[in-house]
């Protein structure tokens, strides 16, 4: 399987890592198996997509694909961001367009280039979301 998962449970962080030539069915499949985890959560999860494994070449039907997988995400009412980890250049056009074809699911998504930048991200995005809280 090229779209595996991995609960962080101390940092309530879904790591999806994406391989070789893979296909938005795997996405799918892997969703149904942390669906498991998320769907029951009381609290926010984020999640750490990296592509750095992943072919350049991106399977068709991607902003289907992508609304699909986000609006399932947004559904359970505790997800933060996908902080995306995106080596190729059309990876990071792909989900700019979508940002602007889908404006408050692409709220959702920041882009970044490596794994570290990931998880400061996610970090930086809890202390913005924690301080709108407060105040």
């Amino acid at each position: 399987m090229t779209v595996t998962y991995e609960w962080l449970e101390q940092q309530a962080i879904l790591v999806l890592n994406v391989s070789g030539n893979w296909l938005w069915e795997e996405f799918h499949e892997a969703s149904v198996g942390y669906s498991q985890i998320t769907d029951n959560l009381d609290q926010r999860f984020d999640i750490l997509i990296d592509f750095t494994e992943a072919s350049a070449k991106i399977p068709t039907a991607g902003f289907a694909n992508i609304a699909s997988l986000s609006k399932r995400g947004e559904a359970t009412g505790h997800w933060g961001i996908a902080a995306m980890v995106m080596p190729f250049t059309v990876y990071r056009s792909v989900m700019q367009m979508f940002a602007r074809l889908y404006p408050r699911l692409g709220t959702h998504f920041v882009i970044v280039k490596t794994v570290a930048d990931a998880h400061e991200a996610i970090r930086q995005k809890r202390s913005e979301d924690a301080k709108d809280t407060i105040e």
